[in-house]
């Protein structure tokens, strides 16, 4: 994400992650880690665990592909 101002992108991220608490959202994939994702709150967890908790996340939904 590209900015005139600074911290841009950490605003923009908290403002989406308080509109996804509103629709129950819990896990967010950030695709690929970096120093930048840690300072905004993401952890790196292994793929099988992510697709663990994805599929918790998912039971009775509409069927998610992977």
């Amino acid at each position: 994400m590209f900015s005139r101002a600074s911290d841009a992108s950490k605003v923009a991220f908290a403002a989406l992650c308080e509109n996804l608490k509103l629709k129950d959202f819990q896990l967010i994939d950030g695709q690929v880690y970096s120093p930048h994702l840690e300072t905004l709150g993401f952890n790196l967890i292994q793929r099988n665990d992510f697709v663990t908790r994805l599929q918790d996340l998912t039971k009775g939904r509409e069927k998610v592909v992977l």
